[in-house]
């Protein structure tokens, strides 16, 4: 009897989509398809994402209604999705190709199809939905002050996922006077030229007649126009008015005694950059803007170097400035965590009438970037010497970003070139990882702060019989691929390969992905090593400069020295 999620009516309802929803099943020579039913209130993007995949092969697609869902049911529901002829389903369903997967859907139904291509293989499917309109505040002063060619002013646009900085343009602010004026204002500058969120924009109009005086006088209204600043998922900012500013410049000429002002605008979530605007009644002057205006203090006290990034180099009523950090130790990662406060720096920033912005504490931001979550392993041993020992393999880099494959792969990959190489055959192939694949080593509870390297090694496989030997090795120094030689081994595991062994796990991911090592808990918890039937597992100990000949396991030597582990006798 078939599966009822192989049938339109047996498709498990995800219901209203407002986050992001995951499900892991398999697929199938018994199982063919998997459905799933979902619902968007509104227009939204819609993104799906088949993760974490088996050895066999699986593909998704997307359905939306053709007819009313009652009526889809009756016509269709019935049948497993496979026996529904095609006359039937290009009447009830329509196919929406991949290439539109991840743009914006109607409103209504869809039917989410994971079918089976070969061989059986567990799927996590992602569904995800993007249904928040970005939003545009508006930063303005009014202008007293006559002389100037130009009025420059920020408008700040947020997103929940990112802000699509393509859509940044000279069209896409109007300004307004009951004067007459009639002005679409141009783009200055980005606070970052990426996509992401949020993203200040600083907008310039030119003065009427040539520079600012009395006969402009009034109220400037602000305009976003419609269909204009979008997101990365095609919504716009809804159009209308962001805001005003006041002309009101007096006949007579004053002396300029008025001090400039600088707010913080944002900071970059990723980069931690700093996104100042300074505004003066006349002008800033551009030239006083340097690497020594903001003082950045971190959590233990110590004082961060900032350097200009982003600036133009005119002198404006408003001047936005970006900054960029030197994070602690080169990089921002968890050790980085905490509150650091930004201040401006006195007899940094001046007018063009010499007056100095006060010093003054502009703000704070945090960093709060999660530790590596890492594949841990434990090991004691009891022969003639009492071992402890602990280590944790990352996938991720020390700011958390995504180790990426060193062969160009879109795996997380393990060994620089190795993707590719492993051909089915008798022999070993070795494989040794990228010198920038951290790889923590932990003795008696105590970090050791050097780092080791690992080899994942093919031994005397025959691939008839299906048996052989799969080891990871961790060692200090490497050594040329595919030429061992002897390397100073700290300890390793063995795992034996059989059939129910390779009919479980792909040979070719076990020694080339990182990402599927972890994944599997290959290197995992030692309790748990017998989880599949038909896999041997050896916690034996490889020890410090010695090497593994013919596939054995050398007797440790007695410890005379420090060494990584923490032996007694």
């Amino acid at each position: 009897m078939s599966n009822a999620d192989n049938k339109l009516r047996g498709a498990k309802n995800l219901g209203v989509l407002s986050s992001p929803i995951s499900r892991t099943d398999k697929v199938g020579l018994t199982d063919q398809d998997d459905l799933y039913r979902v619902s968007l209130k509104q227009r939204s993007r819609l993104d799906l994402t088949l993760t974490k995949l088996g050895k066999g092969r699986c593909a998704v697609e997307l359905y939306a209604l053709k007819r009313p869902l009652a009526q889809v049911l009756r016509q269709i529901g019935k049948l497993d999705f496979r026996k529904i002829g095609r006359k039937e389903r290009n009447a009830n369903l329509k196919l929406i190709p991949a290439a539109q997967q991840g743009r914006s859907q109607n409103a209504g139904i869809y039917f989410v199809r994971v079918l089976h291509q070969a061989g059986n293989s567990r799927y996590r499917l992602q569904v995800a939905v993007d249904t928040a309109n970005p939003t545009a505040s508006l930063s303005a002063s009014n202008l007293s002050v006559g002389g100037n060619s130009s009025y420059d002013f920020t408008v700040t646009y947020s997103d929940d996922v990112a802000v699509n900085v393509n859509s940044l343009t000279n069209n896409n602010i109007l300004v307004t006077s009951t004067n007459g004026f009639n002005q679409l204002a141009s783009r200055v500058s980005i606070s970052n030229t990426g996509n992401g969120t949020p993203r200040s924009v600083t907008y310039r109009i030119t003065a009427p007649g040539g520079s600012w005086d009395s006969a402009d006088n009034g109220s400037y209204s602000i305009t976003l126009q419609a269909n204009q600043v979008s997101d990365t998922s095609g919504k716009f900012v809804a159009p209308g008015l962001l805001g005003n500013f006041q002309v009101n410049i007096s006949q007579t000429p004053v002396s300029d005694q008025e001090a400039p002002t600088a707010n913080l605008l944002s900071v970059d979530s990723n980069t931690r950059d700093l996104t100042v605007v300074y505004r003066d009644n006349v002008a800033i002057n551009a030239a006083s803007i340097d690497d020594s205006d903001l003082q950045v203090i971190s959590p233990n006290g110590s004082q961060l170097v900032t350097r200009v990034i982003a600036n133009n180099s005119s002198n404006s009523t408003t001047r936005t400035v970006i900054y960029r950090i030197t994070p602690p130790g080169g990089s921002w990662d968890n050790a980085d965590n905490g509150s650091y406060s930004i201040a401006l720096q006195a007899n940094q920033i001046n007018d063009s009438s010499s007056n100095f912005a006060a010093a003054k504490q502009l703000g704070t931001f945090e960093v709060n970037i999660p530790p590596r979550i890492g594949n841990q392993y434990s090991i004691t041993g009891t022969d003639e010497t009492n071992i402890s020992a602990q280590f944790k393999l990352f996938s991720t880099a020390p700011d958390g970003n995504p180790i990426p494959d060193q062969a160009g792969s879109n795996l997380t990959g393990l060994f620089t070139g190795a993707i590719g190489n492993f051909t089915s055959g008798s022999g070993r192939l070795e494989s040794i990882n990228s010198p920038d694949l951290v790889v923590p080593f932990q003795s008696d509870n105590k970090v050791s702060f050097e780092s080791l390297n690992l080899r994942a090694e093919l031994l005397n496989y025959n691939p008839v019989a299906q048996t052989g030997t799969l080891e990871y090795r961790f060692f200090q120094e490497p050594v040329n691929e595919f030429q061992p030689g002897v390397d100073k081994t700290i300890f390793g595991l063995r795992f034996t390969i059989t059939e129910d062994f390779v009919a479980n796990f792909d040979l070719n991911l076990v020694v080339n992905s990182l990402e599927y090592i972890v994944q599997n808990n290959l290197l995992g918890d030692g309790s748990n090593s017998n989880k599949l039937s038909g896999i041997g597992f050896s916690d034996d100990p490889i020890w410090q400069g010695k090497d593994i000949a013919g596939g054995s396991v050398l007797t440790p030597p007695a410890t005379t020295g420090p060494t990584n582990l923490v032996a007694k006798v």
